[in-house]
């Protein structure tokens, strides 16, 4: 797996408070942990151990990270059609990987209300022809992509982040080299600046948001909700609530708000018709296979099981594994 050079944009939006107004209208956001169906699935993605199948397993934490998808290959927001469509991103995600076709897919904002840093990086969702979100959980395609089993059947993705910021800290870190290279930082005018680059294999994290000692929303679970406080005063406090008792309460301006776009890029037309005429597609079996066949080459014991995707024995074995930890530092 190569990791594309990432590409710095220093003015992401032309009218940076078009795209904050639609962050207000929007809410509510809700935890971007809804993408993990257990602790298990969330391991797989974020540090996961070979688990005691006589210990009970640990509930899944419930980070102040929320979201909110605005576009999934057509706008489905008032105001996405913009950005999905954005020029200025295609151009830069044709430099990154060198490719000659751009189909704009993805569209998504996520606000992360004050907490310390991430810890460890991570990887976004990858996709492959015929395995893809649609269908399959993330675990799954995480796994795939840090295997290095799949790149012949690999989606290239770019992805854009930008932000809408002024607050303490918030910043970006990403690790352009891979997982054992040098961390790269961007914490310093992060608003309306943006960073394209290969997320899906390039590692990245998000830096502590607010200051030292900031009260950090806790007992969040799935059903929590991030939006205006008052509705008639967005731009005011926001709330965290639970089924409608409030858990936390922040100056919206505390609030760290950044804007991912992607784009499924070929190297040329007939790249993108194979893929998108499904001519060349990986069978989900055939997934298996090849995890089954690596594992055995590695003298590691593990039986085909009855339902993969939701098997916990084999889902920690793999994610044990084949997961990767980029340097702290």
């Amino acid at each position: 797996m190569l990791n594309a050079t990432p590409v710095k944009i220093d003015q992401a939006f032309a009218n940076p408070n078009q795209v904050r107004a639609m962050v207000l209208r929007h809410a509510p956001y809700w935890p971007v942990m809804r993408y993990f169906a257990n602790a298990t699935e969330e391991a797989a993605q974020n540090g996961a151990k070979k688990v005691d199948s006589d210990k009970p397993r640990r509930p899944m934490v419930v980070m102040p990270v929320f979201r909110g998808d605005w576009a999934y290959d057509e706008p489905k927001v008032d105001g996405a059609q913009e950005l999905l469509y954005d020029e200025q991103l295609i151009a830069a995600a044709k430099q990154v990987f060198n490719a000659e076709v751009v189909v704009p897919h993805i569209v998504f904002v996520n606000l992360t209300t004050p907490m310390p840093s991430q810890g460890v990086g991570h990887v976004d969702i990858p996709a492959f022809r015929g395995i893809d979100r649609t269908q399959y959980p993330t675990w799954l395609l995480q796994m795939m992509g840090q295997s290095g089993l799949f790149e012949d059947v690999r989606v290239r993705i770019a992805t854009s982040v930008a932000w809408l910021y002024h607050g303490e800290n918030g910043g970006f870190s990403w690790w352009p080299d891979g997982p054992d290279g040098p961390r790269s930082v961007h914490d310093q005018n992060i608003d309306n600046t943006a960073i394209v680059g290969d997320n899906d294999f390039m590692f990245h994290r998000v830096e502590q948001v607010g200051t030292d000692g900031e009260p950090t929303a806790r007992n969040l679970t799935l059903d929590s909700l991030l939006h205006p406080a008052d509705e008639s005063a967005p731009d005011g406090d926001w709330a965290i609530t639970d089924e409608g008792k409030e858990l936390y309460r922040v100056p919206f301006e505390k609030v760290r708000v950044s804007i991912s776009w992607k784009a499924r890029v070929f190297s040329n037309s007939e790249e993108q018709r194979i893929t998108e005429e499904h001519l060349d597609d990986i069978a989900f079996d055939e997934v298996v296979d090849r995890f089954l066949e690596d594992l055995t080459n590695r003298g590691i014991s593990c039986d085909r099981p009855h339902d993969p995707i939701t098997d916990t024995d084999f889902i920690t074995t793999v994610a044990s594994t084949y997961r990767l930890t980029p340097s702290t530092e």
